[in-house]
């Protein structure tokens, strides 16, 4: 019985050992994918200015 017990625990601690990594593994995707988002965002928010501007040209070129 005690064996068993102890057999049952170890695999039970063997798979927590996966869970945690797993975790951490993804995690570390977050992480990475947050700084890849950023990156997209601020372009995305340089992209909104120029085409701002470019509108804000053209509506002038056109009450000429």
């Amino acid at each position: 019985r005690e064996d068993e017990m102890e057999e049952n625990l170890t695999h039970v601690g063997s798979i927590v050992g996966n869970l945690k990594s797993m975790a951490l593994d993804i995690g570390n995707e977050l992480e990475s994918q947050k700084d890849q988002i950023d990156r997209i965002r601020e372009k995305a928010n340089l992209n909104v200015s120029r085409i701002e501007a470019a509108n804000q040209k053209a509506t002038n070129l056109m009450k000429r």
